[in-house]
């Protein structure tokens, strides 16, 4: 990544930030040439390792929030809370 790309990186608002915008547009309205170079990457060698250690360093690990995982007492509760299975045949 250039100096200007990093400057350019660094006065980004809280706002921006937040919203993880690290593209000009939503990356499905771009074309493939243009997200590559937005985000600073090559698209055959990929980050190098350091590049890849700064960028977890500066906006964190690409992990998903929330994996509580599928509970089968979570499975069984909801199918039985299901108003359509509380419906009794007479």
């Amino acid at each position: 990544m250039s100096q200007d790309k990093a400057q350019a990186g660094d006065s980004k608002s809280s706002a921006d930030i937040t919203s993880q915008s690290y593209l000009s547009q939503p990356a499905h309205s771009l074309s493939f040439d243009d997200v590559i170079q937005e985000l600073g990457t090559n698209s055959d060698a990929g980050l190098t390792s350091s590049e890849a250690k700064g960028r977890i360093e500066k906006y964190g690990e690409n992990v998903l929030e929330g994996d509580e995982g599928i509970s089968f007492a979570k499975i069984v509760i909801r199918q039985v809370a299901n108003a359509m299975t509380l419906v009794s045949e007479r």
